[in-house]
């Protein structure tokens, strides 16, 4: 993005304005004075606010540093050419903007929230599809090496456990927290912009197998967010 196209993303943000001060410096604000992105800063740089957890994470990127005066406020700043793509830097931008609006009193906010999902740090995301593989491979290997020595059938094995009050009440909570899951994915779908086809192998996994269809949903989920 070129620092007129992030201006006037900026702007498209509700209740924002533009002000020059400090020399060159064009503020962006919202109610007033709450800033909540600065482009020509200290030259030719753009700076704003992201999540407290995530500040560290940032500044580790290569062409990301702490914002000079404002870092102690978990402000972000760099240089051009913009380090982020133009999809992660408008979704910045937009959680900056929320993130001020979130600090003013209720009333205030009123026409200034946006149905807003915080970005997802990649190597967060990473990390987690990860464990996910593994713990995949490994209990989906134990599951596959117990069906084939298992002198019982699937099925069968599963009614003689809802048979018994103990064993019964053990398989019933399994599923309560499979059921539980299985609505988190199915709001995550619907934030990664899939259809509830897309989720029906997982689930008929999930019925057969419980965890082994969360694991490899999340084996594969991707943050389309990101990748817009």
């Amino acid at each position: 993005m070129t620092p007129d196209q992030v201006a006037a993303f900026c702007l498209q943000l509700p209740g924002a304005r533009e002000d020059l001060k400090w020399g060159s410096n064009r503020v962006f604000s919202i109610a007033g004075n709450k800033m909540f992105a600065i482009l020509d800063f200290m030259g030719d740089g753009l700076t704003f606010k992201v999540d407290k957890d995530l500040f560290l994470g940032y500044v580790d990127r290569p062409g990301i540093i702490p914002a000079p005066y404002l870092a102690r406020a978990h402000w972000i700043a760099m240089q051009r050419p913009y380090p982020l793509g133009d999809g992660e830097l408008r979704e910045l931008i937009t959680r900056s903007h929320q993130l001020v609006v979130a600090r003013l009193p209720k009333i205030r906010q009123v026409g200034l929230l946006l149905d807003y999902h915080p970005p997802i740090d990649k190597e967060s995301l990473m990390s987690v599809r990860l464990f996910a593989l593994v713990a995949l491979a490994l209990f989906g290997g134990y599951t596959l090496w117990v069906m084939a020595i298992s002198e019982q059938p699937l099925l069968e094995f599963g009614a003689q456990l809802m048979g018994r009050p103990d064993t019964a009440q053990v398989v019933i909570d399994l599923y309560l927290a499979c059921a539980l899951i299985g609505i988190w994915m199915y709001q995550d779908n619907r934030r990664q912009g899939r259809g509830l086809a897309y989720l029906l192998p997982f689930y008929l996994l999930t019925a057969v197998f419980a965890s082994i269809g969360p694991l490899l949903y999340l084996v594969l989920r991707t943050n389309r967010r990101h990748e817009a």
